[in-house]
């Protein structure tokens, strides 16, 4: 009987002695479970669809008029389209708290042109822009502020009388990066909204044969990308 009381007593003492240590130290342990989560997902990933503006339209527009393409019959030509739509891929890694590298792979289109010679002779540009670029950001909070360079594949889609074609070239760049991300961290899923101006070196389109006879013209291809998308960390 003694053995058996003293063996009771033993495990009471054990099982008071485990519960006043995990009342004392599991919040301590809890607070910092978060902690070790955020730096165990140094990576992300995110998808994102926006818009462009600006880009090769304005200069597309002076070549056709340069080139007779501005006659139209119930409407003024040249005409065209400074915006379009954009999606954008990234990778990223936290280097530390405050210092971020990405890359970031990028379409989007730039807007069209449109010139007309009387009824029955029409000629329509289509412009794009793919873009590469390792970007390297500063975070404070929620915010972030980037850049880096950039290789771009600039698309010239023509449509007139009968004919298709189509050109690319590559072009050197760079661009600026700003935007937020919510929540700042922790979080395995966030939101991110951004802008971008993305500077391209110039480039060319044309020159094209008859019937369209428009030279070959230097356009400004640089332009700006504002987007909204979800990404994930881990």
């Amino acid at each position: 009987m003694r053995q058996r009381h003293a063996g009771r007593r033993s495990l009471i003492l054990k099982g008071a002695t485990v519960f006043v240590f995990a009342t004392t130290h599991s919040p301590e342990l809890l607070a910092q479970t978060p902690a070790h989560a955020a730096e165990d997902r140094p990576w992300g990933l995110m998808a994102s669809i926006g818009l462009t503006h600006g880009g090769p339209a304005g200069d597309m527009e002076e070549m056709l008029r340069t080139a007779g393409w501005d006659s139209g019959v119930r409407r003024a030509y040249p005409r065209s389209s400074h915006n379009g739509l954009s999606w954008a891929l990234s990778v990223r890694r936290s280097l530390t708290p405050s210092l971020e590298v990405e890359l970031l792979a990028s379409r989007g289109d730039t807007g069209w042109t449109s010139g007309s010679r009387g009824i029955l002779e029409y000629l329509f540009l289509t412009h794009s822009v793919t873009t590469m670029a390792p970007i390297l950001s500063l975070r404070h909070g929620v915010w972030h502020l980037g850049a880096g360079p950039s290789v771009n594949r600039v698309s010239v889609n023509r449509t007139d009388t009968g004919n298709e074609e189509s050109s690319r070239q590559w072009k050197a760049g760079a661009l600026v990066d700003a935007g937020f991300t919510v929540p700042a961290r922790k979080s395995r899923l966030f939101l991110e909204g951004r802008s971008q101006y993305r500077w391209i070196t110039g480039g060319e389109v044309g020159a094209f044969p008859a019937p369209s006879d428009v030279p070959t013209t230097e356009i400004d291809v640089s332009h700006a990308f504002y987007s909204i998308g979800l990404g994930t960390r881990f």
